[in-house]
């Protein structure tokens, strides 16, 4: 069975070393390339948000010596000194702080020789840090410094540390500093999971390679359909992990834009910024219904009264039918029903439907939406039923594709991850243009009591 025919030995020979080969050349030439590519971003945001922190004080105090002319702290002690510098200054970090979440900042004046402002970890730090200029190199070079510090000494799951430090000029004067720092404990795991990574993806490649040449010998159309389920499997892994990538700026460009807009009198640009944060919040959510899509997590099977399920759905929907004029029933055919299902999914494929039946019938005349149970010799099925105009004969079989949607303002997810979910739960979902409107119908196995 294993050896069909006596070249089967060669030909997985050649399968295990086609899928191991490239996968060790790219482990030895992307992989370093990984680490450093991540490395030199984290790099670049450091020293934006030094330069940010460097505009907010020549913009908007010009430097620290007019800080303390300002406050009259000029003859003062030095801690008087600091603490005049802190009042003016922690306030910018703390909105700096608060628009890149994870970075620690803070401005260190060079003539006190203290860190006169920082965000973060002030809880376990005393208030003002004394450190003298001289542990810092920055005022050897009189340029921008980047450093890693490790905790202990560990070099593997070290935490690890990138400061980004730079130089602050009054005049031709070197005053002091700004710094940046980020926790980058991640980088060298990250890029050891990289490498196993692409050696673990090549051994499954090379497992399944294994079984398609095997089924290739037998019967080439199963492993036609091995294949092609493996290249669609790995098309979403990948599109899930840039999707995931993406959130990061998409969130640094909120966190920006909310507090540029703090900072503006301007009507007409805080209205465009309003606008901008919207559309990066529209941006975030098809982000993370992508994820739902391409990562579903694995259902907690059990069986559960249908009436429970149905009776949950019910109070969420109706409140929010107050400005629809939809008449909503949810009915059963029997209260005795059981379906075997992950609950809270099957409760969230429900209220997607119901919710996208009340837009279609929202604004018909008699406008109705209803939910009915049944059972159906080992299966429980489920119709959500409503008045809307129907969806056209060509879009039904494209319904449940991703990013397929007749919506103005949809993302094309929602029946998507409402199909898969179903779906991992042992059912199916089907929708048809019935008499008067359009029936969405689950079909699940009956639990324990049966579907009588």
């Amino acid at each position: 069975m294993l050896f069909p025919t006596v070249m089967a030995w060669k030909a997985y020979a050649v399968v295990i070393v086609a899928a191991l080969l490239p996968a060790a050349v790219i482990a030895a030439a992307g992989v370093p390339l990984f680490g450093t590519v991540e490395r030199q971003a984290r790099e670049r945001e450091l020293r934006s948000v030094c330069r940010l922190l460097d505009l907010e004080l020549a913009g908007r105090f010009g430097s620290m010596r007019a800080i303390l002319e300002a406050a009259g702290a000029v003859e003062l002690p030095a801690e008087e000194q600091a603490r005049a510098l802190h009042a003016v200054l922690q306030p910018v970090v703390d909105r700096v702080c608060a628009a890149y979440p994870g970075v620690e900042v803070g401005y260190y004046s060079r003539a006190l020789g203290v860190e006169v402002a920082a965000g973060r970890g002030l809880d376990v730090r005393p208030f003002f840090r004394v450190r003298p200029p001289e542990d810092f190199r920055v005022y050897q070079t009189g340029r921008p410094e980047i450093s890693y510090e490790k905790a202990n000494g560990k070099m593997s799951g070290a935490h690890t540390t990138a400061t980004q430090a730079y130089p602050l000029y009054d005049g031709a004067e070197l005053t002091g500093h700004v710094w940046a720092s980020v926790e980058a404990r991640q980088l060298v795991p990250n890029t050891v999971a990289a490498t196993m990574s692409v050696f673990g993806a090549a051994a499954a490649s090379a497992a399944a390679l294994l079984v398609a040449a095997w089924w290739l010998m037998n019967a080439l159309g199963g492993w036609e359909r091995e294949a092609a389920t493996r290249r669609t499997t790995a098309a979403n892994q990948l599109a899930a992990e840039v999707v995931h990538e993406l959130r990061n700026p998409i969130s640094v460009a909120r966190g920006l834009a909310q507090l540029v807009m703090s900072e503006d009198d301007d009507l007409r640009r805080r209205m465009w910024l309003g606008n901008l944060v919207r559309q990066l919040d529209h941006m975030n959510t098809i982000a993370s219904d992508y994820l739902r899509y391409a990562r579903p997590t694995e259902p907690s099977l059990r069986s559960m009264p249908l009436g429970e399920i149905l009776g949950e759905l019910e109070c969420v929907i109706r409140s929010g039918l107050d400005a629809t004029c939809v008449d909503f029933e949810v009915s059963q055919s029997s209260d005795s029903l059981e379906v075997m299902c992950d609950p809270d999914q099957l409760n969230q494929v429900l209220i997607n439907l119901v919710r996208n039946a009340v837009e279609a019938a929202a604004g018909e005349p008699c406008s109705q939406v209803r939910v009915r149970a049944r059972p159906n010799g080992r299966y429980v099925l489920i119709d959500v039923c409503d008045s809307g105009p129907g969806i056209p004969d060509a879009d039904l079989p494209r319904l449940f594709e991703p990013f397929f949607t007749t919506k103005p303002k949809g993302t094309g997810l929602g029946l998507a991850i409402s199909k898969r979910l179903i779906e991992r739960q042992g059912g199916a979902i089907s929708a048809r243009n019935s008499p008067g409107g359009v029936t969405f119908t689950v079909s699940l196995p009956a639990g324990r009591g049966g579907a009588h």
